[in-house]
């Protein structure tokens, strides 16, 4: 088993430096004003004061000479590493619950490459918040919100989100329609 711990560490290890060098060209790819100092700032504050200089020397360079072949060279030995540390996991928990797998080779990396995909998107997501979070959460959380109590009240059948303004006619008593019937014969009386 300490094998299975010794190869999951490695492959993930192995796969940071892609994924770094991923981001970076990236974020140099999309010059959005004042990312960069945050970032630095986050570098000065996490690590000591020698790494930091030499991440933020690479940093720096990978920036100003960003470009498409960086990029995708970057994204894709990301990829290759870090669903090579996922078939590695699977591989890990089938031993650890004596499991036998019998999907074939390709359909395992497949699993593993989507699992990779899926976890690199939570991760990004989750990098954003940080970097972006403090002013635009509560504007998401607002709307997202109002998307599941609408959600919520369609499932149930209750016309309360029906946003169309009802035509009224001043002059005649309305008739209650099929639909207003129901409701009010569900409703309980005062």
């Amino acid at each position: 088993m300490t094998d299975r711990a010794a190869a999951l560490a490695y492959y993930f290890v192995f796969a940071l430096f892609p994924t770094l060098l991923f981001l970076t060209a990236l974020l140099g790819m999309f010059p959005l004003p004042g990312l960069m100092d945050r970032l630095f700032q986050y570098i000065d504050s996490a690590l000591p004061p020698d790494a930091a200089s030499v991440t933020r020397k690479t940093l720096d360079e990978i920036q100003r000479y960003a470009h498409g072949g960086l990029l995708s060279a970057g994204a894709l030995g990301a990829l290759w590493a870090s669903s090579n540390g996922m078939a590695s996991m699977i591989a890990a928990l089938d031993v650890a619950y004596d499991v036998q797998d019998t999907r074939p080779w390709w359909k395992r990396r497949l699993i593993a490459l989507a699992l990779t995909v899926g976890f690199a998107f939570f991760i990004l997501a989750g990098l954003v918040l940080l970097v972006f979070g403090a002013s635009k959460v509560p504007q998401l959380g607002d709307a997202l919100g109002r998307g599941i109590r609408n959600f919520k009240r369609s499932m149930s059948g209750d016309d309360a989100i029906d946003v169309t303004p009802k035509k009224i006619d001043e002059g005649s008593p309305q008739q209650p329609s099929a639909s207003d019937k129901s409701t009010a014969a569900a409703t309980p009386k005062k």
